[in-house]
């Protein structure tokens, strides 16, 4: 057998991810002299668990800041206009996510579409549920449209969707993509 390459950690091996519980402080196996080597990860350096947010600021938050310390408006302040302004013109907007995402999942990009205006309406009047297929009998995901705007929410596909599910984009592309222009 071979010699384990990503020890102490073992992809082709994680019976309970779970059990044993992980490290509290990652740091631990991250600042470890092996795990370095294996990411190219600089000696001279230290992993750390915090570190000063944009601004300069990590725990003080300032009236008028979210909580990095930033002073910009949040980005839902200006998808109502957004919106509102590209569809009055008639350009289309696909939201698209794949299924699978942990980072950027579905359910936030539904959040944000069912706060935003447009059209003269708040979010979809009617829920997202319409499967879709293509070059294959198997459904592909879901697929809603109303007053100029897409969602997509792609099955058996991550943060990566054209990656992770390439003949579903491939039939999603014409479909949906075609009248953007």
């Amino acid at each position: 057998m071979p010699e384990n390459l990503y020890y102490p950690f073992d992809p082709y091996d994680i019976p309970q991810a779970g059990n044993p519980p992980p490290f509290p402080d990652p740091t631990v196996w991250l600042n470890d002299p092996t795990t370095r080597a294996l990411l190219h990860a600089p000696q001279s350096k230290n992993w750390t668990l915090n570190f000063a947010y944009p601004f300069g600021n990590t725990y003080d938050f300032p009236a008028g800041t979210n909580v990095f310390g930033d002073p910009s408006p949040p980005p839902s302040t200006f998808m109502d206009e957004l919106m509102a302004n590209a569809t009055e013109v008639e350009m289309k907007i696909i939201f698209f996510s794949g299924n699978d995402d942990s980072v950027a999942n579905h359910f936030a990009t539904e959040v944000i579409i069912q706060n935003t205006t447009w059209g003269g309406l708040q979010g979809f009047q009617v829920q997202p549920q319409t499967t879709w297929t293509g070059d294959i009998p198997a459904s592909h995901g879901i697929v809603h449209q109303e007053r100029g705007l897409t969602y997509v929410l792609v099955n058996f596909a991550g943060h990566e969707v054209a990656q992770d599910n390439p003949l579903a984009v491939r039939s999603f592309h014409p479909r949906f993509c075609s009248n953007l222009i």
